[in-house]
């Protein structure tokens, strides 16, 4: 499973699409061993000098609007030449999930915004003579039911339940909503699995 595959089961632990990036272990161990070098390598290496400035569209035209048309240039000019190479492939897939919010509607975002806080709530406000493992299961069954259908058919209720307890451990509130959001939307495992396999390509080619 890959992080272009929108709408799968998430797993249990966000760790496994970055694993599934890994190098084999003696190439780690080598990788290890080398000395971290110049800041640049050879010249034909050099991505920054494949890199266009802003195109220009008037004075008027907003930072937006030239990124979107640099953007727009540089995948038009991928799908004309019919490849790409593993650190273009994955600049694309991280612009179409962040274009599509990874397949979730703004309106399926709000509804987990609100569940995350009030949860988040409902645990601070416990009182403390509650066990703490039955109110984390208490709240990991509501929060798990009240997820958006399509939400809820691709997050496991382990990763729901991990998610409580951290709400119960975070004190500020938007920290709260940004990181239980994020990980029960799966935004999170796409974003690090994107990473991972930019790192794992710029090792392969470097």
């Amino acid at each position: 499973m890959g992080p272009s595959e929108l709408g799968q089961m998430l797993p249990s632990d966000p760790s496994h699409w970055l694993t599934a990036y890994a190098p084999p272990t003696d190439e780690l161990l080598a990788l290890a061993r080398l000395e971290p070098g110049p800041e640049s390598g050879p010249e034909s290496l050099d991505r920054t000098q494949l890199i266009p400035p802003l195109p220009s569209m008037g004075p008027d035209a907003p930072d937006w609007m030239r990124a979107a048309r640099a953007m727009a240039d540089g995948f038009e000019r991928c799908i004309q030449r019919g490849t790409v190479d593993p650190l273009e492939q994955a600049a694309i897939e991280r612009a179409w999930l962040s274009w599509t919010m990874g397949g979730i509607t703004a309106s399926h975002v709000l509804r987990v915004i609100k569940l995350v806080s009030h949860s988040h709530r409902w645990l601070a406000t416990m009182p403390p003579t509650r066990s703490q493992v039955q109110v984390i299961e208490d709240c990991t069954v509501l929060v798990h039911n009240g997820l958006p259908t399509s939400v809820r058919s691709t997050v496991p209720v382990e990763r729901v339940r991990g998610v409580i307890w951290r709400l119960s451990q975070t004190v500020d509130p938007w920290i709260a909503i940004v990181e239980g959001t994020v990980e029960l939307l799966g935004w999170k495992d796409y974003a690090q699995a994107h990473a991972a396999s930019i790192l794992r390509a710029i090792i392969d080619e470097y």
